[in-house]
């Protein structure tokens, strides 16, 4: 099979790093690739980050860009068409979607997938048990198919067709890591920290905690892209501490893993994956908070007694004794977070094979459950096109945008028209109240808005309006600051 991922990637030189997606679909397109499958790759930001898993990638993936221009109204129309152009010259028998697709490639590339028919699968985290209906409720109908990774405590019930959950897409090599640790780094690991190091508050971080610990026995492990400027650092302290610290760039996933696996403490960013794969591993993490991104706060209860996070890089009291917990932990209490199960990449990997190549049915009847009824898209595309009765062969939608008084869904619709089979991309907006939808009807009226609303309803406080391209909404970092 043909198989095209796409994912995005924000390296140190961007500020702090954001690389969950792009190794977590890495990881499935390399099992892939090891199968003999065709793969390619696209990845927004990809040349801002690299490591052994990408220099594996390079060797064994073809990766490819689109040129994506500013998501406006022509520029809207130029990504479509580019988009399609592209898709069709790599004829993917399956696209894999990296993350939810709420903006940018992620969410083009679906859209255009779509409307060529090509069946397209969203790979995301498992986030929660109540939240894996959620997340297919929301976005499945645009999908023909969702796996979700993560310890198996977020796994939860749903009764989405083509629902996979798996354990994260890693396979630690502890044997191999233990070696490294004894016989090439010289430490004896028996009160070990590894630190994962792509983030400059998180090594500011781990080196505190290293100058805090030292009398206490304890060996500190950096991972880093960059080990030399971490062992500089080191070679400023003190030799007694100095001499139990170690900086590495970044190994294989199989010793990465392992390292993290036989470590008694996990410092990371407040990352979801860099989190929920250390735990998953029966390792205890401390991480590095970020304002507005993810919180441990955000993980079920049961999670936290062996989690903390930290919003400041100089180790103070509450993070040296949750230090300490963690190194004189039994492995075996993470059990409540993950069962132990291994093999995430094996198992979504097979689920993507068995997937049938076309384009499932039941799409129509999930968008009316999100209250995008068929004959409310009827009326929409009747006022679209008042020459013609518009025949609706296939619906389907996915949450956009949480605004402060209505939801915001991108739908699309492929019908026949004339004899002709036709596509068309929709924004349906459902509100909370039927004022906040007079009002929103008031805005797209006014000269100069330039927007085509096909359809509202008072009663189902509903309104159906052409999509003009994403960055005529709201972004979702401008929403994220209003929330916060």
């Amino acid at each position: 099979m043909k198989f095209l991922f796409v994912a995005y990637c924000m390296g140190a030189s961007q500020g702090q790093t954001q690389i969950g997606a792009y190794k977590r679909g890495l990881r499935l397109a390399l099992e892939l690739s090891n199968r003999g499958h065709e793969v390619s790759f696209f990845c927004t930001g990809r040349h801002n980050f690299h490591d052994s898993l990408t220099d594996l990638a390079e060797k064994k993936l073809a990766f490819v860009e689109f040129p994506f221009l500013p998501a406006k109204y022509k520029g809207a129309e130029y990504n479509r068409a580019n988009f399609i152009s592209h898709l069709q010259m790599l004829q993917p028998d399956m696209v894999v979607i990296g993350d939810a697709p709420l903006a940018g490639t992620l969410l083009e590339t679906t859209l255009c997938a779509v409307e060529l028919e090509v069946p397209t699968v969203c790979l995301d985290n498992a986030y929660g048990p109540i939240f894996a209906d959620l997340f297919c409720r929301r976005h499945g109908a645009m999908f023909d198919g969702i796996i979700l990774s993560g310890p198996s405590a977020l796994h939860g019930k749903s009764s989405y067709p083509t629902l996979l959950q798996v354990p994260p897409l890693i396979t630690p090599s502890r044997e191999a890591a233990k070696v490294l640790i004894s016989n090439h780094l010289g430490l004896n690991g028996k009160r070990l920290i590894v630190v994962l190091a792509y983030d400059q508050n998180v090594q500011r971080l781990g080196i505190s905690l290293l100058e805090r610990l030292a009398s206490a026995d304890v060996d500190v492990v950096f991972v880093s892209s960059t080990p030399e400027d971490v062992s500089a650092h080191l070679r400023h302290l003190p030799p007694p501490v100095a001499s139990h610290g170690r900086a590495i760039a970044a190994p294989e996933d199989g010793l990465l893993f392992g390292l993290l696996q036989v470590a008694h403490c996990a410092v990371t960013k407040c990352a979801f994956m860099q989190v929920t794969e250390s735990l998953s591993l029966h390792t205890p993490v401390i991480g590095y908070y970020y304002s507005g991104y993810f919180s441990m706060d955000h993980l079920p209860r049961v999670f936290r007694r062996f989690t903390h996070a930290t919003t400041t890089s100089v180790a103070d009291k509450a993070t040296v004794m949750a230090a300490l917990r963690f190194l004189d932990m039994d492995p075996e209490k993470l059990r409540l977070v993950h069962n132990g199960d291994e093999g995430g990449a094996a198992m979504a990997a097979s689920f993507l094979e068995k997937l049938p190549r076309l384009p499932r049915q039941g799409t129509e009847m999930e968008s009316a459950r999100l209250g995008f009824s068929k004959v409310h898209l009827v009326k929409a595309l009747k006022n679209l096109e008042p020459c013609g009765q518009p025949v609706i062969e296939q619906v389907r939608c996915s949450g956009l945008r949480s605004m402060p008084n209505h939801e915001i869904y991108i739908l699309t619709c492929a019908y026949h028209i004339n004899g002709n089979r036709a596509f068309v991309r929709l924004w349906g907006r459902l509100f909370r109240s039927p004022i906040s939808l007079l009002g929103e009807v008031r805005r797209a009226q006014q000269p100069g808005s330039n927007r085509h609303v096909l359809y509202s309803s008072w009663r189902h406080r509903m309104l159906i309006e052409v999509d003009t391209g994403e960055e005529t909404l709201p972004s979702i970092q401008e929403l994220a600051k209003f929330q916060n």
